[in-house]
């Protein structure tokens, strides 16, 4: 349902220009806010564009709080333009450090307009005087709610000043100091560009420090991560220019070009400075380190290592993002239509290139285009550019109309009247339908299947995919979907939590926790599910089109009902998991063997659920029951137990608790007419992982005869094969309870 999201407290961050008019500010973090409400990262990514010139308000009311306009007032048809103070410019979702902590949230310019003199004015007071908690910001917007998860921010009404923000909501540095004696921002740039001249002249031949692009700037990052691995010497010399400083800003300015792989280079530079202790910038000395591995002190030199393994990965980012820049820059200057650059871009994005191998794509494509010029093909330059519609096109077009399959771009050409029409326009020679055709040309060596079979399979695969997707699969309920490369064994694999957090007293070091987290690993295969289908001679000279239109749906159900039974078999079929333990088993606490379907019996597996603990832990998860999953001889008392407005079997005084909370599944797959289950839901805890090959979740139909150029049929026939490849497996037993009942 839509709700509300209002009143989220957020953080300022910096503040900007001495007349305090421009302020970077944290919109929101990812994770749990304060009124307990949980936004992801996802989420905030999705939503970053709605906050683009959001209004900000201030409301300032009798009792002398600043705080969001009531409800009641936002009615008002003449609003409060006096109390719009500004607005927000340049969100983007990035990390950034708040109390020496790595975050990620929302980040944006706050512009305070002109006419706000005595909030520019309070905000700078506090600023310079070390208040800088005194305000903070509060989001009003409106999106989608599941329990605490948010799903989704559809709508940002405003983002207002406040007199109360949450905890930690308070002024973190400058961006650009208002101290006129400090430097500002592009002065910090010209120390990075001054550095790198300094270690690389070559790499600043011809460039001067205020026109650098992005690209520069992604260079010279390269080039101090290349220079932070000389060792102690190399981090010495890093402190001598005031390192920490010059690697924030030029933080700031590489986030503000999405050059995140850069970003990540500067966050490992100051994670080892951290590491290392108070910015000295030294790595141990090797005597050091020997020493420390005489004395059987292995900790740093497996810290060391990976670092040298993130640094390693921080490379192959940055490597991405360059060949990101080139594709796109490649692309638009080829001129090639978007189709052409669509297949380009498939191939390319993700990967690591060189430009030269990319050029060489680019100049195939744009052979290929003008050859379909040329031929004809294609009509018309530009904005008017149109493809013609080749006659095999045409009558696969009319093809699939006559089955009834999905047209996703209709060029207007009529469906055939019958299919022994169809089978003659391929062959007018063959009135008769014998199957008796003589070939157009010749091939050597390879047996070309026929024209007609493969158009006909492809008419029914398009009508098979139509109806597989009609079918309610309730399935998806309770099942994470995935595409999957290969026949390789599949993990899963499924952490547990740390113990709680250490006290930490003033000048103390940070101690490591006790142990790693439990993992749990579940493992499954792809497997193949399939049958040979056909469409006979007679079929197509009787024009038997109930049978062929029926065919596709047949496979449909077929497919979905055996995937569905391979689903549900993890619930009813009670199988060993990734511990080697049935998924209901006492050792989960999950199960019981006494209590029948009933109010309390319900109630009591909705506690046994919240009970969980997680792995490797007594730590209660608290999970929340979503689903009670029954067979069909369990209807009634099911639906009793869901639907009741008072508790079934009392004395119409008690609400129905469960009513609010479950949902019903009722399964026609379950054998046994006692047994019923509950089950989480997927926001919560991951339940149960399907793949599909390549990703491919529908059915398909493919040839299975390989005719010859001079027959159609095989035995008066044509066959085809249906293929669906899929496995899968239970990721964590604590999602699901289950009452089995002899």
């Amino acid at each position: 349902m839509l709700e509300k999201l209002t009143f989220e407290k957020v953080n300022l961050l910096e503040g900007a220009k001495k007349e305090g008019k421009d302020w970077e500010v944290v919109i929101i973090e990812s994770g749990p806010s304060k009124n307990g409400k949980i936004y992801s990262s996802e989420v905030l990514k999705k939503a970053v564009n709605l906050f683009d010139n959001a209004k900000c308000f201030v409301y300032q009311f009798a009792d002398g709080l600043k705080s969001h306009l009531p409800e009641y007032a936002k009615n008002f048809s003449k609003g409060f333009v006096e109390n719009l103070v500004g607005w927000f410019e340049n969100p983007r979702f990035t990390a950034y450090i708040k109390d020496g902590v790595r975050k990620e949230g929302i980040v944006a310019k706050l512009h305070i307009a002109e006419g706000a003199e005595r909030l520019k004015k309070l905000l700078t007071d506090a600023w310079e005087n070390g208040k800088k908690n005194l305000l903070g910001l509060s989001i009003d917007a409106e999106g989608l709610l599941a329990g605490d998860q948010v799903i989704s921010i559809d709508r940002v009404n405003s983002v207002d000043i406040v007199t109360h923000p949450a905890a930690g909501g308070a002024f973190q540095r400058l961006l650009a100091d208002i101290n006129p004696q400090k430097k500002e921002v592009k002065t910090k740039m010209k120390s990075l560009f001054e550095f790198v001249a300094e270690i690389n002249p070559e790499l600043v031949a011809g460039l001067k420090e205020d026109k650098l692009t992005p690209e520069h700037k992604l260079s010279f990052l390269k080039e101090i991560v290349k220079f932070a691995k000389g060792g102690n010497e190399s981090l010495k010399r890093l402190k001598e220019v005031n390192i920490k400083d010059l690697i924030q800003s030029a933080l700031d300015a590489v986030k503000n070009k999405d050059l995140d792989g850069a970003a990540q280079v500067l966050e490992e530079i100051l994670a080892i400075a951290e590491k290392y202790g108070a910015y000295s910038y030294e790595y141990p000395s090797k005597e050091s380190s020997v020493q420390a591995a005489k004395e059987g002190t292995e900790k740093e030199s497996k810290e060391a290592e990976v670092v040298a393994e993130r640094i390693r990965k921080v490379e192959e980012n940055l490597a991405l993002a360059e060949s990101r820049s080139i594709l796109k820059e490649k692309l638009e200057a080829s001129r090639l239509p978007q189709p052409f650059k669509e297949k380009i871009r498939k191939d390319y994005e993700g990967k690591i290139f060189s430009s030269e191998d990319l050029e060489k794509s680019i100049s195939s494509e744009q052979a290929a285009f003008a050859e379909s010029v040329n031929s004809g093909n294609v009509k018309g330059l530009g904005s008017q550019m149109s493809v013609t519609l080749e006659e095999s096109d045409k009558r696969q077009e009319a093809l699939d109309k006559l089955l009834g399959a999905e047209i996703k771009q209709n060029h207007g050409v009529p469906a055939f009247r019958g299919l022994k029409e169809a089978y003659q326009t391929w062959y007018p020679e063959d009135p008769e339908v014998t199957g008796q055709v003589r070939s157009s040309r010749l091939t050597e060596g390879i047996n070309v299947a026929s024209p007609f079979t493969y158009a006909l399979g492809t008419s029914i695969n398009r009508r098979l995919v139509k109806e597989y997707n009609l079918i309610n699969k309730e399935w998806e309920n309770i099942v994470e979907k995935v595409p999957v490369k290969d026949f390789k064994l599949q993990e899963l694999i499924r952490w547990g939590g740390y113990a709680d957090l250490a006290s930490v007293s003033d000048d103390a070091e940070y101690q490591y926790f006790g142990s790693d987290p439990v993992d749990e690993r579940a493992t499954y295969t792809i497997g193949t599910k399939g049958n040979l289908v056909y469409v006979t001679r007679k079929a197509i000279i009787n024009d038997d089109l109930r049978i062929l239109t029926r065919l596709p749906k047949k496979i449909a159900q077929s497919a979905a009902r055996t995937l569905a039974k391979f689903v549900w078999n993890f619930i009813s079929g009670n199988g060993a998991i990734y511990d080697s333990k049935a998924l209901f088993h006492t050792d989960h606490a999950n199960i019981t063997t006494t209590l029948t379907l009933s109010y309390d019996n319900v109630i009591t597996g909705m506690m046994a659920m919240k009970n969980q603990a997680e792995a490797g832990s007594s730590e209660k998860i608290g999970l929340k029951a979503n689903y009670l999953v029954y067979p069909t001889a369990l209807a009634g008392t099911a639906n009793s137990i869901l639907t009741s407005t008072y508790k079934p079997g009392g004395q119409y005084t008690e609400d129905n608790q469960i009513k609010p909370v479950l949902k019903g599944l009722e399964n026609k797959f379950f054998t046994d007419d006692t047994n019923w289950y509950l089950i989480a839901s997927l926001l919560d805890i991951d339940l149960i992982e399907i793949g599909f090959l390549f990703g491919k979740e529908e059915p398909e139909i493919f040839l299975q005869d390989q005719s010859t150029v001079s027959q159609v049929f095989t035995h008066d026939k044509i066959t085809y094969k249906v293929r669906h490849e899929y496995g899968g497996a239970v990721v964590d037993y604590r999602g699901f309870y289950g009452s089995l009942n002899p």
